[in-house]
């Protein structure tokens, strides 16, 4: 997505090393198949005349679709062809790219020397631990707890019997 504003003005290198495209021997086939496809459309729609041939050089930085207009002197077949030619380039990739993401979307990257979920999890204890706040509620708690347990005690009647313990010896 943020190759598609420069892609307008004819800037791929983003797309191109940011997928990676260049780099990515299962992106070969449509690197190579893709132009050789879109040329041999543009030339037959040159030869058969259904677009203008281009009479007029345009900048390199000439934004999609209004360098095909230009470079034709006004012809709108080949703004048509050029959005043929992107929708053809976009089937030929589209096998490949959603094979790819497939095999993507499942994976996780991980690098254990990075991970600071310890870290992180004795950080959060240990404030918590000397938080004044969570400490207060712990502490009024407890002192709720014991004050209802002596409430339920002091209801009950208590009796306590003695029972003597004789631990002498015995006369024989």
């Amino acid at each position: 997505m943020a190759s598609i504003p420069l892609a307008v003005i004819n800037v791929n290198e983003l797309l191109l090393f940011g997928l990676p495209i260049i780099f990515n021997p299962r992106l070969f086939l449509p690197f190579v198949l893709a132009p050789i496809v879109n040329v041999c459309v543009g030339l037959f729609a040159i030869e058969m005349g259904l677009v203008t041939s281009p009479s007029v050089s345009v900048p390199f930085l000439s934004p999609v679709l209004f360098n095909a207009w230009i470079s034709t002197e006004g012809d709108i077949n080949a703004v048509i062809l050029q959005l043929v030619n992107v929708a053809i380039g976009a089937l030929i990739y589209l096998p490949t790219v959603r094979k790819l993401d497939q095999e993507w979307c499942g994976k996780k990257i991980y690098f254990p020397s990075l991970d600071s979920t310890y870290i992180r999890r004795l950080e959060e204890a240990e404030a918590l631990n000397t938080d004044p706040v969570i400490q207060a509620n712990i502490r009024n708690k407890n002192q709720n707890t014991l004050e209802s347990a002596l409430e339920g005690l002091s209801h009950r009647d208590f009796c306590m019997e003695y029972q003597p313990n004789f631990a002498g010896k015995r006369s024989e």
